[in-house]
Parts: C-alpha cells; structure tokens; sequence
C-alpha cells in the first residue's frame, strides 16, 4: 500500500431570503389642511411605503492545512430576491 497525503474541502455559502412587499399608505388631513413645520427642510407630510431588499447571501469559505495535493472550492450563495413597495396617496384639504 502507498501513502498519500491529500485535502479535499469544500464549502458552500446560503442563500439569502427574499424581501418581504409592502403595502399602501394614505395619509388624510381634512379638517383644515394646515401643517406646520419648523426648522430648515422639514417635511409637512411625508409618506412613503418601502418594499423589503432582499436578503444577503451566505459566503462560503475554506481552510486546508499542509498536504502534498489539495483541492479547495468555495462557493457563494445566491442573494433573495427584493420586493416592491405600495401605492402611495395623500389627501390634504382645508
């Protein structure tokens, strides 16, 4: 019998979760239609529906310690897939 000494390793990263879609927003002010703000670029309304990115992958990584012949591989996982936001309305009367 022959020795040998050979390392093999491999390793391979997860895949990230898909973004999660969100919904509409409507926002109201009826009564008067008055906002006041104070302060340089303050916002009267702001509304904003914001769709989940997705998630990120999981990285794949190897170690091998002193051998004749080794053979490393390492692969990613691919990254979730990202979501839409929502329909976005504002009612302002007065």
């Amino acid at each position: 019998a022959k020795d040998s000494n050979v390392a093999i390793t491999l390793s391979l990263g997860g895949a990230g979760g898909d973004g999660g879609k969100s919904d509409f927003v409507h926002v109201t002010n009826f009564d008067t239609g008055e906002i006041l703000t104070k302060g340089d670029n303050s916002y009267g309304i702001f509304a904003q529906s914001i769709g989940g990115g997705g998630g990120a992958a999981g990285a794949g990584s190897t170690e091998t310690g002193s051998a004749e012949t080794s053979v490393s591989l390492a692969i990613g996982g691919l990254g979730g897939v990202g979501s839409r936001g929502g329909d976005v309305t504002v009612d302002n009367h007065g």
